[in-house]
């Protein structure tokens, strides 16, 4: 939801797919609808090589790993294109976290956000369910 970034968070300047670096790694999000066959529910990692140095390096590794090349269109994803807007209510969360503590901004904020983890879980039990039915 954002609300517990860092204030720097919300400008960072290396939001965007080229970067001041050899490597990025992180999650490659939206893999299921570019690369089906290759998608695994625990997660794939996207490595974007940004020198020959860093193109070097993941030629030492990638004998050792499964992977798959991708064009850049198809790894783009929010992070990768502009940094997290900042909440409207995130000043609200921190004085309702100090004030009212944990409890409270669980039930107020993470119950009511439709992408929460009670949903989430919820949904994993009616498939496992589904399953045995």
């Amino acid at each position: 939801m954002g609300l517990t970034l860092r204030k720097s968070c919300y400008k960072c300047p290396y939001t965007k797919i080229d970067r001041n670096s050899d490597i990025t790694i992180g999650d490659y999000w939206g893999i299921k609808s570019v690369m089906p066959d290759f998608y695994d529910e625990n997660g794939v990692s996207l490595v974007i090589t940004h020198t020959e140095v860093g193109n070097e390096l993941f030629d030492k590794v990638k004998n050792k790993i499964n992977w798959r090349e991708s064009n850049r269109n198809d790894c783009l994803q929010p992070r990768l294109i502009s940094p997290e807007s900042c909440p409207k209510n995130r000043s609200l969360f921190w004085q309702d976290l100090q004030e009212k503590g944990m409890d409270y901004c669980i039930k107020k904020y993470i119950e009511i956000n439709e992408n929460s983890k009670k949903d989430k879980i919820k949904s994993v039990i009616k498939k496992v369910l589904k399953k045995f039915n």
